[in-house]
């Protein structure tokens, strides 16, 4: 995989690879052209080429594929650019078969098209290792799983098969576990950045990458300290009083307080990648006097905190797959306040202690701010609803 973010590489980065000499390996694969595609004739075939190439990265550790450059025994020698006109065309049937003949789907890689100074483009296909495989190509009554190696692509067997679906359930368990500390934490106010201590209901916002554990991503969080690097504002105190960044044990935080002591809020961005984003979920409704947690503390700044976690992750070289678990601690006797009228109903209380949803899946990690607020309000959809089920609502429509 060419170590820059996708939308950064340039010619002057293959040419690298040619004067390198850097041969196909289990993170890349070169093409001379989408014709290569096309050397044992039929559509059918030429799904299954194309296939071949991208689920095998899939199911393994991901990487790059890239149209445009002739090879001589996997080393590349030359560049051969394609049409750009035929770029779009040829990239919409990647995606469509991506969609289409994949069991289960695939999420289409991104590409970059990079313009030759000799003519025509090299296409980048980014593919991401995938959370939701193993991938089979099930075309023209194709079916077999496909594994990416330093030597080329192989059939997957029952060993690498039982190990893909193993490695799914592990991470599961992972993400889970860190979500269940940070749970336990938030319940007494004994967190990396010291917040009230008490049985307060607070909400949380953990994005967690698949290969968070594996080194494979290294945030030099002095650096970004060093630079000013904040992160982003989260569940809408990006005005309050004491904003600022420091250095924990952990990683980077920015932190929101009204006190000298304790904060109301931070963001946490850990050095192996992941985020969280822990914030006082409740207040006193001044018409009842009640404790009540507000709508848009579990909606618009759910949605909000999660794209903007998103674009700064994306934009740091965290890719993902990533689960995204939202989750409401202390919340048992509180209420919910809608953001037209307020609390309302004696029988709209919380009964839980702690409001945990099922985790969202993102597949990939987009650095567009506009992708990114897509992602988050479908990906977090069935969590916030659940979330407002907890305190007796349905979740309120927009609009």
């Amino acid at each position: 995989m060419i170590p820059k973010a996708l939308q950064d590489i340039t010619e002057d980065d293959l040419d690298a690879l040619l004067t390198a000499g850097r041969v196909e390996d289990h993170r890349i694969e070169y093409k001379r052209s989408s014709a290569d595609d096309d050397e044992d004739g039929g559509s059918g075939k030429r799904t299954i080429k194309i296939l071949r190439s991208v689920t095998a990265f899939a199911n393994a550790d991901g990487g790059d594929l890239i149209y445009g450059i002739a090879t001589d025994k996997g080393i590349p020698v030359g560049k051969v650019g394609m049409d750009p006109k035929e770029v779009d065309s040829f990239m919409g049937q990647v995606s469509s078969v991506c969609l289409q003949a994949c069991d289960p789907p695939l999420r289409p890689p991104q590409f970059k098209a990079v313009p030759l100074k000799g003519g025509g483009s090299a296409v980048v296909l980014r593919i991401e290792r995938s959370f939701a495989g193993p991938h089979r190509v099930v075309a023209n009554k194709h079916a077999h799983f496909y594994l990416r190696h330093s030597n080329g692509i192989a059939p997957m067997d029952v060993q690498n098969l039982r190990r893909a679906f193993l490695s799914r359930q592990n991470f599961m368990d992972r993400a889970s576990g860190l979500r269940d500390q940070r749970l336990a934490q938030m319940k007494t106010g004994r967190l990396p950045v010291p917040m009230t201590y008490g049985e307060r209901a607070r909400i949380a916002l953990l994005i967690v990458p698949l290969n968070y554990d594996e080194g494979s991503t290294a945030i030099d969080v002095d650096a970004l300290r060093q630079d000013g690097g904040r992160l982003p504002p989260v569940f809408g105190y990006a005005n309050a009083r004491g904003h600022g960044a420091v250095l924990v044990f952990d990683g980077l935080a920015s932190y929101f307080h009204k006190k000298e002591a304790a904060s109301e809020g931070y963001g946490l961005l850990h050095r192996d990648g992941r985020l969280e984003m822990v914030a006082e979920a409740e207040r006193i409704d001044k018409q009842s006097g009640r404790t009540v947690v507000h709508e848009l503390t579990i909606t618009d700044y759910v949605e909000g905190s999660l794209a903007r976690g998103l674009a700064y992750l994306g934009n740091r070289g965290v890719t993902g797959p990533a689960l995204a678990f939202v989750f409401v601690s202390n919340a048992v006797g509180r209420g919910l306040a809608l953001a037209d009228s307020g609390w309302q109903h004696e029988d709209h209380i919380c009964a839980a202690d702690d409001l945990v949803p099922p985790p969202a899946f993102v597949q990939a990690i987009p650095t567009d701010p506009v992708e990114c607020k897509a992602l988050a309000a479908s990906s977090m959809d069935l969590p916030i609803r659940m979330l407002c089920n907890g305190f007796g609502y349905t979740r309120p429509t927009k609009g």
